[in-house]
C-alpha cells in the first residue's frame, strides 16, 4: 500500500555574479567559472536527480530579501513574488525540467547582476506504509511484545519508524499492529520512510 505525502528535499546551487560579469557556480561536486560580456545572457545551472516530484524551484539573491529571481510553483512560474528588475529577463532553461534540468537564463546580464544566486528545489516523494495485523491475549506491564515489519520492495534503503496509539477498543479494529490490555487498545504503525 502506498501513500503520498509531503515529504520536502532540498538541493542547492550557488552561483556567484561579481562585477566583471564573471559568473562563479560551485556545487558540493564542482566548481566552474563562466565568464559574460555586458548584455550577454548566461544560464547559471542547477539539476535535480528527478524531475517526477518537482513541486516548487526557487531562484533567490541574497540581498533580494523576500523577492525571489523566478520562483516556480503551482506548475508554472510565479511573476508576482519576482523582483521587478529580473522581470521578462529570465526563465527555466527547460519549463518542463526534464531530468530534473532547472537551471535558469538569465538575459541581457549588468554589473546590478552581481551577487549570490542560490537555486532551491522542493520535491514530493513518496512514502510507503507496510501494514500487518497482530491478535494476542491481554499483556501485562511485565511482558514483552515482539513486531516485525517488512517492506515489499527488495531494498529497503531509508529507515523504519515505530509508532504507537492508544485507545478504547471499539477503534481497535481497524489499526495496524494492535493488541487489547483490559479497556483499552495499543495500536502499533510500522512506516518504511525515504531518506
Amino acid at each position: 500500500h502506498t501513500l503520498w505525502s509531503l515529504i520536502i528535499s532540498t538541493f542547492h546551487c550557488i552561483s556567484v555574479l561579481t562585477r566583471q560579469i564573471i559568473l562563479f557556480i560551485t556545487s558540493s561536486l564542482f566548481t566552474k567559472i563562466i565568464t559574460a560580456a555586458s548584455g550577454q545572457n548566461v544560464t547559471l545551472t542547477c539539476r535535480a536527480p528527478n524531475s517526477n516530484n518537482i513541486i516548487v524551484v526557487e531562484w533567490s539573491r541574497a540581498d533580494l530579501e523576500t523577492e525571489y529571481v523566478l520562483l516556480y510553483r503551482n506548475k508554472k512560474l510565479d511573476p508576482e513574488n519576482q523582483h521587478p528588475s529580473f522581470k521578462n529577463r529570465v526563465d527555466l532553461q527547460d519549463r518542463q525540467m526534464k531530468d530534473g534540468d532547472v537551471s535558469l537564463i538569465l538575459n541581457n546580464v549588468t554589473t546590478a547582476d552581481n551577487g549570490t544566486y542560490e537555486c532551491r528545489i522542493f520535491m514530493r516523494e513518496r512514502q510507503r506504509r507496510k501494514r500487518a495485523h497482530l491478535k494476542t491475549d491481554p499483556i501485562t506491564d511485565t511482558s514483552h511484545l515482539f513486531l516485525t515489519c517488512r517492506s515489499d520492495r527488495r531494498r529497503h534503503r531509508g529507515w523504519i519508524c515505530w509508532t504507537e496509539s492508544w485507545s478504547n477498543c471499539s477503534c481497535c479494529g481497524g489499526c495496524c499492529y494492535w493488541c487489547c490490555c483490559s479497556c483499552c487498545c495499543c495500536c502499533w504503525f510500522c512506516d518504511l520512510q525515504k531518506p
